[in-house]
Protein backbone atom coordinates (compact mmCIF):
# COMPACT_ATOMS: atom_id res chain seq x y z
CA UNK A 1 0.00 0.00 0.00
CA UNK A 2 1.31 3.41 -0.88
CA UNK A 3 -0.01 6.79 0.24
CA UNK A 4 -0.73 9.43 -2.43
CA UNK A 5 2.24 11.79 -2.83
CA UNK A 6 4.66 9.58 -0.83
CA UNK A 7 8.30 9.94 -1.90
CA UNK A 8 9.43 6.65 -0.40
CA UNK A 9 7.74 4.16 -2.61
CA UNK A 10 7.71 0.49 -1.71
CA UNK A 11 10.50 -0.44 -4.16
CA UNK A 12 12.62 2.41 -2.75
CA UNK A 13 11.99 1.29 0.83
CA UNK A 14 12.91 -2.28 -0.05
CA UNK A 15 16.12 -1.03 -1.66
CA UNK A 16 17.08 0.93 1.48
CA UNK A 17 16.30 -2.10 3.64
CA UNK A 18 18.48 -4.25 1.41
CA UNK A 19 21.31 -1.70 1.65
CA UNK A 20 21.11 -1.67 5.46
CA UNK A 21 21.02 -5.45 5.65
CA UNK A 22 24.02 -5.69 3.32
CA UNK A 23 25.89 -3.04 5.33
CA UNK A 24 25.13 -4.93 8.54
CA UNK A 25 26.36 -8.20 7.07
CA UNK A 26 29.57 -6.52 5.86
CA UNK A 27 30.32 -4.19 8.80
CA UNK A 28 29.45 -6.58 11.64
CA UNK A 29 32.09 -9.20 10.73
CA UNK A 30 34.62 -6.39 10.18
CA UNK A 31 33.89 -4.94 13.63
CA UNK A 32 34.08 -8.38 15.21
CA UNK A 33 37.39 -9.17 13.45
CA UNK A 34 38.77 -5.77 14.46
CA UNK A 35 37.78 -6.29 18.08
CA UNK A 36 39.54 -9.67 18.28
CA UNK A 37 42.74 -8.34 16.73
CA UNK A 38 42.55 -8.63 12.94
CA UNK A 39 43.76 -5.91 10.56
CA UNK A 40 43.81 -5.64 6.78
CA UNK A 41 47.32 -5.39 5.37
CA UNK A 42 46.84 -3.04 2.40
CA UNK A 43 50.33 -3.67 1.06
CA UNK A 44 50.04 -7.45 1.08
CA UNK A 45 46.28 -7.45 0.44
CA UNK A 46 45.69 -9.88 3.30
CA UNK A 47 43.70 -9.99 6.50
CA UNK A 48 46.15 -10.49 9.36
CA UNK A 49 45.96 -11.17 13.08
CA UNK A 50 47.69 -8.57 15.24
CA UNK A 51 49.99 -8.56 18.24
CA UNK A 52 50.85 -6.10 20.99
CA UNK A 53 53.77 -4.23 22.53
CA UNK A 54 54.01 -3.56 26.27
CA UNK A 55 56.63 -1.13 27.62
CA UNK A 56 57.27 -0.55 31.32
CA UNK A 57 60.75 0.72 32.25
CA UNK A 58 62.39 3.07 34.73
CA UNK A 59 62.47 6.03 35.12
CA UNK A 60 58.78 6.82 34.70
CA UNK A 61 59.69 9.90 32.66
CA UNK A 62 61.06 7.71 29.87
CA UNK A 63 59.78 8.63 26.40
CA UNK A 64 59.26 5.77 23.94
CA UNK A 65 59.53 5.94 20.15
CA UNK A 66 58.10 3.34 17.80
CA UNK A 67 59.73 3.51 14.34
CA UNK A 68 60.92 7.04 15.30
CA UNK A 69 57.35 8.14 16.09
CA UNK A 70 57.01 9.45 19.63
CA UNK A 71 54.37 7.74 21.74
CA UNK A 72 52.43 10.23 23.82
CA UNK A 73 51.57 7.76 26.57
CA UNK A 74 53.57 7.72 29.81
CA UNK A 75 54.91 4.59 31.43
CA UNK A 76 53.58 1.95 31.39
CA UNK A 77 52.64 1.83 27.70
CA UNK A 78 50.37 -0.79 26.10
CA UNK A 79 50.07 -0.84 22.30
CA UNK A 80 47.36 -3.20 21.10
CA UNK A 81 46.42 -4.31 17.59
CA UNK A 82 49.92 -3.95 16.15
CA UNK A 83 50.31 -5.39 12.67
CA UNK A 84 52.87 -8.23 12.66
CA UNK A 85 56.30 -7.15 11.50
CA UNK A 86 59.60 -5.68 12.66
CA UNK A 87 59.67 -2.43 14.63
CA UNK A 88 62.35 -0.31 16.26
CA UNK A 89 61.84 0.81 19.84
CA UNK A 90 63.86 3.71 21.24
CA UNK A 91 63.73 4.72 24.88
CA UNK A 92 64.96 8.14 25.97
CA UNK A 93 64.95 10.17 29.17
CA UNK A 94 66.68 13.38 30.11
CA UNK A 95 70.22 12.74 31.42
CA UNK A 96 69.99 9.02 30.59
CA UNK A 97 71.67 6.96 27.88
CA UNK A 98 69.45 6.01 24.93
CA UNK A 99 68.20 2.42 24.75
CA UNK A 100 67.51 0.97 21.30
CA UNK A 101 66.08 -2.39 20.23
CA UNK A 102 64.56 -3.92 17.08
CA UNK A 103 61.65 -6.23 17.91
CA UNK A 104 59.38 -8.49 15.89
CA UNK A 105 55.65 -8.53 16.58
CA UNK A 106 53.89 -11.82 15.81
CA UNK A 107 50.25 -12.89 15.64
CA UNK A 108 48.49 -13.03 19.00
CA UNK A 109 51.75 -12.40 20.88
CA UNK A 110 52.86 -9.54 23.08
CA UNK A 111 56.38 -8.14 22.99
CA UNK A 112 57.37 -7.09 26.51
CA UNK A 113 59.97 -4.42 27.17
CA UNK A 114 60.26 -4.43 30.96
CA UNK A 115 62.68 -4.88 33.87
CA UNK A 116 65.00 -2.19 32.54
CA UNK A 117 66.45 0.74 34.45
CA UNK A 118 68.02 3.17 32.00
CA UNK A 119 71.63 4.15 32.67
CA UNK A 120 72.20 7.69 33.87
CA UNK A 121 74.39 10.01 31.80
CA UNK A 122 76.90 11.46 34.29
CA UNK A 123 80.53 12.52 34.32
CA UNK A 124 83.01 10.41 36.34
CA UNK A 125 84.37 11.93 39.55
CA UNK A 126 87.89 11.44 40.86
CA UNK A 127 87.75 9.85 44.32
CA UNK A 128 91.50 9.81 44.91
CA UNK A 129 94.61 10.13 42.75
CA UNK A 130 97.37 7.57 42.62
CA UNK A 131 98.18 4.02 41.54
CA UNK A 132 95.33 1.95 43.03
CA UNK A 133 96.03 -1.75 42.52
CA UNK A 134 92.97 -3.40 44.09
CA UNK A 135 89.50 -2.56 45.44
CA UNK A 136 86.67 -4.30 47.31
CA UNK A 137 83.29 -2.94 48.42
CA UNK A 138 81.45 -3.98 51.59
CA UNK A 139 78.06 -5.64 51.18
CA UNK A 140 76.18 -2.49 52.23
CA UNK A 141 78.35 -0.23 50.05
CA UNK A 142 79.41 1.87 53.03
CA UNK A 143 83.10 0.96 52.94
CA UNK A 144 85.60 0.62 50.12
CA UNK A 145 88.88 -1.19 50.75
CA UNK A 146 91.72 -0.26 48.43
CA UNK A 147 95.48 -0.59 48.01
CA UNK A 148 97.57 2.40 46.95
CA UNK A 149 100.97 1.57 45.48
CA UNK A 150 103.80 4.08 45.91
CA UNK A 151 107.52 4.09 45.18
CA UNK A 152 108.54 2.22 48.31
CA UNK A 153 105.41 0.54 49.69
CA UNK A 154 101.77 -0.37 49.29
CA UNK A 155 99.30 1.32 51.62
CA UNK A 156 96.09 -0.56 52.45
CA UNK A 157 93.14 1.59 53.54
CA UNK A 158 89.38 1.62 54.07
CA UNK A 159 87.33 4.56 52.80
CA UNK A 160 83.97 5.51 54.30
CA UNK A 161 82.02 6.28 51.11
CA UNK A 162 79.38 8.28 53.01
CA UNK A 163 81.84 10.68 54.70
CA UNK A 164 84.77 10.35 52.26
CA UNK A 165 87.19 9.64 55.09
CA UNK A 166 90.05 7.12 55.04
CA UNK A 167 91.40 4.75 57.66
CA UNK A 168 94.94 3.38 57.38
CA UNK A 169 95.14 -0.37 57.93
CA UNK A 170 98.68 -1.50 57.14
CA UNK A 171 101.67 -0.92 54.89
CA UNK A 172 103.44 -3.68 52.97
CA UNK A 173 106.44 -3.85 50.67
CA UNK A 174 106.19 -2.87 47.01
CA UNK A 175 105.64 -5.82 44.68
CA UNK A 176 102.83 -7.37 46.67
CA UNK A 177 99.21 -7.36 45.46
CA UNK A 178 96.92 -7.59 48.50
CA UNK A 179 93.66 -9.51 48.44
CA UNK A 180 90.45 -8.29 50.14
CA UNK A 181 87.38 -10.25 51.22
CA UNK A 182 84.36 -8.73 52.98
CA UNK A 183 81.99 -10.79 55.13
CA UNK A 184 78.56 -11.14 53.56
CA UNK A 185 76.46 -9.73 56.40
CA UNK A 186 78.88 -7.64 58.44
CA UNK A 187 81.42 -4.92 57.77
CA UNK A 188 84.34 -7.24 58.54
CA UNK A 189 87.28 -7.21 56.15
CA UNK A 190 89.90 -9.93 55.66
CA UNK A 191 93.24 -8.84 54.16
CA UNK A 192 96.17 -10.89 52.89
CA UNK A 193 99.40 -9.50 51.51
CA UNK A 194 99.11 -11.46 48.25
CA UNK A 195 96.52 -13.23 46.15
CA UNK A 196 98.23 -16.57 46.89
CA UNK A 197 101.12 -17.90 49.03
CA UNK A 198 100.58 -16.04 52.29
CA UNK A 199 100.87 -17.19 55.88
CA UNK A 200 98.78 -14.57 57.68
CA UNK A 201 95.24 -13.15 57.46
CA UNK A 202 94.36 -9.84 59.13
CA UNK A 203 90.75 -8.98 60.03
CA UNK A 204 89.37 -5.48 60.53
CA UNK A 205 85.99 -4.22 61.73
CA UNK A 206 85.24 -1.20 59.53
CA UNK A 207 82.64 0.11 62.00
CA UNK A 208 85.19 0.66 64.78
CA UNK A 209 88.87 1.38 65.31
CA UNK A 210 89.72 -1.86 67.11
CA UNK A 211 93.12 -3.39 66.31
CA UNK A 212 93.36 -6.13 63.73
CA UNK A 213 92.70 -9.75 64.63
CA UNK A 214 95.21 -12.06 62.96
CA UNK A 215 95.48 -15.69 61.98
CA UNK A 216 99.06 -16.85 61.56
CA UNK A 217 99.75 -20.28 60.10
CA UNK A 218 102.30 -22.60 61.69
CA UNK A 219 105.92 -22.21 60.59
CA UNK A 220 106.60 -23.65 57.18
CA UNK A 221 102.94 -23.86 56.18
CA UNK A 222 101.12 -21.48 53.89
CA UNK A 223 97.42 -20.68 53.79
CA UNK A 224 96.05 -21.93 50.49
CA UNK A 225 92.46 -20.71 50.71
CA UNK A 226 89.97 -19.06 53.08
CA UNK A 227 86.26 -18.22 53.02
CA UNK A 228 83.68 -16.54 55.26
CA UNK A 229 80.63 -18.39 56.48
CA UNK A 230 77.19 -16.73 56.30
CA UNK A 231 77.24 -15.34 59.83
CA UNK A 232 80.42 -13.38 59.20
CA UNK A 233 81.77 -14.51 62.57
CA UNK A 234 83.75 -17.50 61.38
CA UNK A 235 86.14 -18.26 58.56
CA UNK A 236 87.39 -21.55 57.21
CA UNK A 237 90.95 -21.79 55.95
CA UNK A 238 93.10 -24.54 54.51
CA UNK A 239 96.83 -25.04 54.92
CA UNK A 240 99.43 -26.44 52.57
CA UNK A 241 99.60 -29.66 54.58
CA UNK A 242 96.03 -30.44 53.43
CA UNK A 243 94.43 -29.63 56.79
CA UNK A 244 91.30 -27.55 57.26
CA UNK A 245 90.65 -25.14 60.14
CA UNK A 246 87.89 -22.84 61.37
CA UNK A 247 88.48 -19.59 63.28
CA UNK A 248 85.81 -17.71 65.26
CA UNK A 249 86.41 -13.96 65.29
CA UNK A 250 84.19 -13.38 68.34
CA UNK A 251 85.70 -15.98 70.65
CA UNK A 252 89.09 -15.90 68.84
CA UNK A 253 89.09 -19.68 69.06
CA UNK A 254 90.71 -21.81 66.39
CA UNK A 255 89.71 -25.40 65.74
CA UNK A 256 91.19 -28.02 63.46
CA UNK A 257 88.62 -29.97 61.45
CA UNK A 258 89.35 -33.68 61.36
CA UNK A 259 89.08 -33.99 57.60
CA UNK A 260 91.67 -35.80 55.50
CA UNK A 261 92.21 -36.83 51.90
CA UNK A 262 90.39 -34.14 50.03
CA UNK A 263 91.32 -32.56 46.70
CA UNK A 264 89.61 -29.25 47.47
CA UNK A 265 86.86 -27.66 49.59
CA UNK A 266 84.38 -24.82 49.24
CA UNK A 267 82.18 -23.03 51.76
CA UNK A 268 78.77 -22.21 50.28
CA UNK A 269 77.08 -20.06 52.93
CA UNK A 270 77.42 -22.35 55.91
CA UNK A 271 77.62 -25.60 53.90
CA UNK A 272 81.02 -27.22 53.49
CA UNK A 273 81.52 -29.00 50.15
CA UNK A 274 84.46 -31.24 49.27
CA UNK A 275 85.97 -33.31 46.48
CA UNK A 276 87.26 -36.64 47.74
CA UNK A 277 88.74 -39.66 45.97
CA UNK A 278 86.63 -42.79 45.75
CA UNK A 279 87.84 -46.34 45.98
CA UNK A 280 87.46 -46.54 42.19
CA UNK A 281 90.47 -45.39 40.19
CA UNK A 282 90.13 -42.02 38.46
CA UNK A 283 86.72 -41.32 40.00
CA UNK A 284 85.95 -38.62 42.54
CA UNK A 285 82.95 -37.92 44.71
CA UNK A 286 81.46 -34.58 45.68
CA UNK A 287 80.17 -34.48 49.24
CA UNK A 288 78.66 -31.83 51.51
CA UNK A 289 78.47 -31.59 55.26
CA UNK A 290 74.97 -31.88 56.76
CA UNK A 291 74.66 -31.75 60.57
CA UNK A 292 78.27 -32.79 61.00
CA UNK A 293 78.10 -35.69 58.53
CA UNK A 294 79.16 -35.78 54.91
CA UNK A 295 76.53 -36.79 52.38
CA UNK A 296 77.47 -37.80 48.88
CA UNK A 297 76.13 -35.54 46.15
CA UNK A 298 77.49 -37.15 42.98
CA UNK A 299 80.54 -38.68 41.31
CA UNK A 300 82.51 -37.59 38.29
CA UNK A 301 85.46 -38.70 36.17
CA UNK A 302 88.75 -36.91 35.65
CA UNK A 303 92.15 -37.64 34.21
CA UNK A 304 94.93 -38.87 36.45
CA UNK A 305 97.12 -36.45 38.45
CA UNK A 306 95.09 -33.36 37.54
CA UNK A 307 94.79 -30.66 40.17
CA UNK A 308 91.12 -30.20 41.14
CA UNK A 309 89.68 -26.91 42.40
CA UNK A 310 86.10 -26.04 43.34
CA UNK A 311 85.39 -22.63 41.83
CA UNK A 312 81.79 -22.24 42.98
CA UNK A 313 78.63 -23.94 44.22
CA UNK A 314 74.98 -23.13 43.47
CA UNK A 315 72.33 -25.40 44.97
CA UNK A 316 73.93 -28.78 44.20
CA UNK A 317 75.72 -27.66 41.03
CA UNK A 318 79.49 -27.57 41.53
CA UNK A 319 81.95 -25.86 39.20
CA UNK A 320 85.30 -27.65 39.08
CA UNK A 321 88.53 -26.65 37.39
CA UNK A 322 90.98 -29.33 36.30
CA UNK A 323 94.50 -28.36 35.39
CA UNK A 324 95.88 -25.01 34.25
CA UNK A 325 93.86 -24.39 31.07
CA UNK A 326 90.49 -22.72 30.51
CA UNK A 327 88.49 -25.93 30.74
CA UNK A 328 86.01 -26.27 33.62
CA UNK A 329 83.38 -28.89 34.44
CA UNK A 330 79.93 -28.23 35.87
CA UNK A 331 78.71 -31.27 37.81
CA UNK A 332 75.13 -31.61 39.08
CA UNK A 333 72.41 -34.24 39.38
CA UNK A 334 74.67 -36.92 37.88
CA UNK A 335 75.10 -34.64 34.88
CA UNK A 336 78.46 -33.31 33.71
CA UNK A 337 79.10 -30.41 31.30
CA UNK A 338 82.55 -29.28 30.21
CA UNK A 339 83.27 -25.89 28.65
CA UNK A 340 85.80 -23.03 28.81
CA UNK A 341 85.83 -20.34 31.51
CA UNK A 342 88.59 -18.21 32.99
CA UNK A 343 86.40 -16.50 35.58
CA UNK A 344 82.96 -16.93 37.14
CA UNK A 345 80.61 -15.26 39.59
CA UNK A 346 77.09 -15.75 40.93
CA UNK A 347 74.96 -12.62 40.85
CA UNK A 348 73.13 -11.85 44.08
CA UNK A 349 70.10 -11.12 41.89
CA UNK A 350 68.15 -14.13 40.56
CA UNK A 351 71.08 -16.46 41.37
CA UNK A 352 72.50 -15.97 37.89
CA UNK A 353 75.78 -17.81 37.35
CA UNK A 354 78.12 -16.11 34.88
CA UNK A 355 81.19 -17.66 33.20
CA UNK A 356 83.52 -15.90 30.84
CA UNK A 357 86.70 -16.17 28.82
CA UNK A 358 88.36 -13.31 26.89
CA UNK A 359 86.03 -14.06 23.97
CA UNK A 360 82.79 -15.52 25.42
CA UNK A 361 80.25 -14.88 28.17
CA UNK A 362 77.86 -17.62 29.29
CA UNK A 363 75.04 -17.81 31.82
CA UNK A 364 73.68 -20.75 33.76
CA UNK A 365 70.31 -21.43 35.36
CA UNK A 366 69.79 -24.65 37.24
CA UNK A 367 68.82 -27.71 35.18
CA UNK A 368 69.79 -25.95 31.95
CA UNK A 369 73.02 -26.09 30.04
CA UNK A 370 75.16 -22.92 30.09
CA UNK A 371 73.82 -20.52 27.44
CA UNK A 372 76.04 -18.31 25.32
CA UNK A 373 75.20 -14.65 26.03
CA UNK A 374 77.78 -12.91 23.87
CA UNK A 375 80.85 -13.72 21.77
CA UNK A 376 83.40 -11.20 20.52
CA UNK A 377 86.82 -10.96 18.95
CA UNK A 378 87.69 -8.31 21.53
CA UNK A 379 89.17 -9.20 24.91
CA UNK A 380 86.64 -9.44 27.74
CA UNK A 381 88.37 -8.78 31.07
CA UNK A 382 85.66 -8.42 33.73
CA UNK A 383 81.89 -8.83 34.17
CA UNK A 384 79.95 -7.12 36.95
CA UNK A 385 76.19 -7.13 37.81
CA UNK A 386 74.82 -3.58 38.14
CA UNK A 387 71.19 -3.86 39.27
CA UNK A 388 68.29 -6.10 40.22
CA UNK A 389 67.47 -6.60 36.53
CA UNK A 390 70.93 -8.13 35.94
CA UNK A 391 72.26 -5.36 33.73
CA UNK A 392 75.93 -6.29 33.34
CA UNK A 393 79.05 -4.15 33.09
CA UNK A 394 81.40 -5.62 30.47
CA UNK A 395 85.00 -4.46 30.75
CA UNK A 396 86.85 -4.97 27.47
CA UNK A 397 90.49 -4.36 26.57
CA UNK A 398 89.78 -0.96 25.00
CA UNK A 399 86.23 -0.03 26.05
CA UNK A 400 83.53 -0.52 28.66
CA UNK A 401 79.89 -1.35 27.83
CA UNK A 402 76.66 -2.28 29.58
CA UNK A 403 74.48 -5.14 28.35
CA UNK A 404 70.83 -5.76 29.21
CA UNK A 405 71.04 -9.54 28.79
CA UNK A 406 67.33 -10.32 28.42
CA UNK A 407 67.26 -8.18 25.27
CA UNK A 408 70.92 -8.48 24.15
CA UNK A 409 71.13 -4.69 24.01
CA UNK A 410 74.63 -3.26 24.39
CA UNK A 411 75.06 0.35 25.51
CA UNK A 412 78.51 2.03 25.23
CA UNK A 413 79.69 3.52 28.53
CA UNK A 414 83.39 4.41 28.11
CA UNK A 415 85.64 4.41 25.09
CA UNK A 416 88.45 3.14 27.30
CA UNK A 417 89.06 0.19 29.59
CA UNK A 418 88.89 0.27 33.38
CA UNK A 419 90.35 -1.86 36.16
CA UNK A 420 89.14 -3.24 39.51
CA UNK A 421 85.46 -2.28 39.07
CA UNK A 422 83.06 -2.66 42.03
CA UNK A 423 79.43 -1.52 42.17
CA UNK A 424 77.09 -0.36 44.90
CA UNK A 425 73.95 -1.69 43.23
CA UNK A 426 71.59 -0.11 45.78
CA UNK A 427 72.91 3.44 45.34
CA UNK A 428 73.85 2.72 41.70
CA UNK A 429 77.44 3.91 42.04
CA UNK A 430 80.33 2.36 40.12
CA UNK A 431 83.89 2.58 41.46
CA UNK A 432 86.82 1.79 39.19
CA UNK A 433 90.47 2.52 38.47
CA UNK A 434 91.64 4.19 35.27
CA UNK A 435 93.35 7.22 33.80
CA UNK A 436 91.08 10.05 32.61
CA UNK A 437 92.54 13.22 31.08
CA UNK A 438 96.00 12.11 32.24
CA UNK A 439 94.70 11.78 35.81
CA UNK A 440 95.27 8.28 37.17
CA UNK A 441 93.34 7.13 40.21
CA UNK A 442 90.11 5.77 41.70
CA UNK A 443 86.96 7.15 40.09
CA UNK A 444 83.25 6.93 40.78
CA UNK A 445 80.27 7.15 38.44
CA UNK A 446 76.60 7.50 39.35
CA UNK A 447 74.77 5.25 36.90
Amino acid sequence: MEYPGAKFTKPFRLTILGVFIAAFLIISPAVILYSIGYRYDWQAGLLRETGAISIDVEPETTVAYLNNIRLKSRMPIRLNNITPGKYTIRLEAENYLTWFKEVEVKNKQTVYIKEINLIQKNEPKLVLAGNVINTALSADGKYLAYALSGNNNVQIKIRNTEHNTDRDLLTIDTGHTPYFSWAKNKNLLAVTTDQTSYNEISFYNADNQNPAIKITSPTGKTITKFQWNDSGEEIYYGLSDNTLHAFNLTSKQNKSLAIKEYADWFLNGSELWMIRPTSTTLRWEIVREVYGYFQKSTEFDTVENNELNILGVKKDAVLIKTGAGQEVTLVYSDHQITFNANKNLISKYNDWWLFWTPSELRTFNYNEEPALLTRSGETLKEVLPLDEYNALLLVWANKTTIIHPYYLVNTPLFEYSINHPVADTEKRILYYVTEVNKQNGLWSLKY
